[in-house]
């Protein structure tokens, strides 16, 4: 999971895979498997924000953060973070005046 890479595509393109991963963990939802589905939020806000879509972005990567600090799964968490900052979301977990 950590470290994939989102491959260079037309912006159409991306937004097409954005919408697959938002369909992933809309199933992975359904059928209880919460890994999954934080791992195919990360990867659609990667997309999104690759393509501008910074709100939607931000609102599915909060969510993958969530998931991943309740598995205690720090590399993932640590990496959702970083795509938050690039987006420009404060964390909760932000000291004042990061």
């Amino acid at each position: 999971m950590s470290g994939w890479r989102l491959s260079r595509k037309p912006d159409g393109r991306i937004s097409e895979e954005a919408d697959r991963y938002e369909e992933v963990a809309r199933q992975c939802e359904r059928q209880g498997l919460a890994v999954d589905r934080a791992d195919a939020l990360l990867r659609a806000g990667r997309c999104l924000l690759e393509v501008g879509q910074v709100p939607v972005a931000i609102a599915g990567l909060e969510e993958a953060l969530k998931l991943f600090r309740n598995f205690g799964a720090q590399p993932l968490v640590e990496e959702t973070e970083a795509y938050l900052h690039r987006a420009g979301a404060s964390l909760a977990s932000d000291p004042p005046g990061a």
